[in-house]
């Protein structure tokens, strides 16, 4: 689980694999090429090791679960389900 406070802005780019999920708050990803993404509770997203660079930043504060090093699941639909099944079994 990682918490963000309020007014957090990420100070670098991270080019790690993730996959969240959003149980509380809203968080907003920039990739390195100008895309922007907005994460709400309930939503999910992923990005694969070493596929684009991307920084995070929320105005009022998020809870993620977050799994990291992705190379060990095969596809983006398994991903998502394997998380939403773990962070519904997670007591938060």
């Amino acid at each position: 689980m990682v918490a963000y406070k309020a007014s957090y802005f990420a100070d670098h780019w991270c080019s790690k694999g993730h996959i969240s999920f959003c149980h509380e708050g809203e968080l907003h990803t920039e990739l390195a090429d100008g895309r922007t993404f907005k994460l709400a509770i309930g939503m999910s997203y992923q990005v694969a090791d070493n596929a684009e660079p991307h920084r995070s930043s929320t105005e009022m504060g998020a809870k993620l679960f977050t799994v990291d090093s992705l190379h060990y699941l095969c596809s983006s639909k398994v991903a998502q389900k394997v998380v939403r099944k773990i962070a519904q079994k997670v007591a938060f």
